[in-house]
């Protein structure tokens, strides 16, 4: 009884406090749990680049470290929060699927009872159960004598003259039934055909790869290669002959602990790739410009130099 007690109250206390987890990772975004998507996004952006490291150069060391936990914090809740809402939407996902299988699951069985009952017509005209659906015959008269082979009054009896055999032809009655049961048939037949068989669903696609998971799968295919220090450096030679100065010191240190990819064919930037998971891509000459978004991550274009993502100014100022 005592352990039973024990593991109840550990439950609730871990309850509670994953419960406050998830209010403080939205607390320290300084937003709500109604926050829409757009507006974590903003939030995040802003307080990171509160406490970039160059920004806080001229500052104390302890000042500087404080930032960095900081950074750290607000990291690791912005990944905190995205994980919820992307749990949070796979269920309602997996709900929709069990709706629309209930839905395709009536028409079939109605298809169903239309064959049960199409089978029983069947039965009933040309099976064990059409006795019970045709009339009964009524018994033949019998036969009449003649009124002129009848004895007169007053006359003697002559002996019964017999009567000629009847024509071995089919009774009235029997002939009359043929059209009846023909119409009865026509009558009870079903007057349309029965439904086409359910066709089964097409196959659905397999559901579209995010994150690291996209990243390799690209890779695999040829679409992207691990970028090297000289694909960097080409890029940071043409930034600089483009706008005239060189690259900042920090961008070395902000690119070293990020993953890099050059981009060599038509490519499709896969969801996911924010906070902790951004990477910097380098779109390599003669290379179209990549499909989707980038999200925290960065796009480097050999070609003319440019930066594109909204994270470039941490890069560059």
């Amino acid at each position: 009884m005592t352990r039973g007690y024990g593991h109840f109250i550990g439950f609730l206390g871990d309850w509670v406090r994953f419960a406050r987890r998830d209010d403080l990772a939205y607390r320290t975004l300084g937003l709500s749990e109604a926050a829409e998507d757009i507006e974590i996004e903003q939030a995040y952006v802003r307080l990171m680049a509160q406490y970039q490291p160059e920004r806080l150069a001229g500052l104390a060391g302890s000042i500087r470290r404080r930032a960095q936990r900081k950074a750290v914090q607000i990291d690791t809740a912005y990944a905190r929060i995205r994980a919820m809402r992307k749990r949070a939407a796979s269920a309602v996902s997996s709900q929709s699927a069990v709706a629309r299988s209930d839905d395709r699951a009536l028409p079939v069985a109605l298809v169903w009872l239309a064959l049960a009952l199409i089978a029983v017509v069947i039965l009933a005209w040309f099976g064990p159960m059409r006795d019970l659906w045709t009339p009964a015959q009524a018994p033949l008269p019998a036969p009449q004598p003649n009124a002129q082979t009848a004895a007169l009054p007053g006359t003697p009896a002559s002996p019964a003259i017999a009567a000629p055999p009847a024509p071995a032809t089919a009774p009235p009655a029997a002939v009359a039934e043929a059209p009846v049961r023909v119409e009865q048939m026509l009558v009870l037949m079903p007057s349309e055909p029965p439904p086409a068989q359910a066709v089964s669903p097409a196959p659905q696609p397999a559901p579209a790869l995010t994150g690291e998971a996209a990243l390799v799968e690209a890779l695999r295919v040829g679409q992207l290669r691990p970028a090297s220090g000289s694909d960097i450096s080409r890029w940071a030679m043409r930034w600089s002959e483009v706008n005239g100065r060189g690259l900042p010191a920090s961008f070395r240190e902000r690119t070293g602990f990020m993953s890099s990819y050059v981009i060599q064919k038509d490519f499709t930037i896969p969801d996911g790739l924010n906070g902790a998971h951004a990477v910097i891509f380098l779109l390599d000459t003669h290379v179209p410009h990549p499909r989707g978004s980038p999200g925290h991550s960065v796009i480097l274009d050999m070609s003319t130099g440019a930066c594109m993502g909204v994270t470039c100014r941490m890069f560059l100022d």
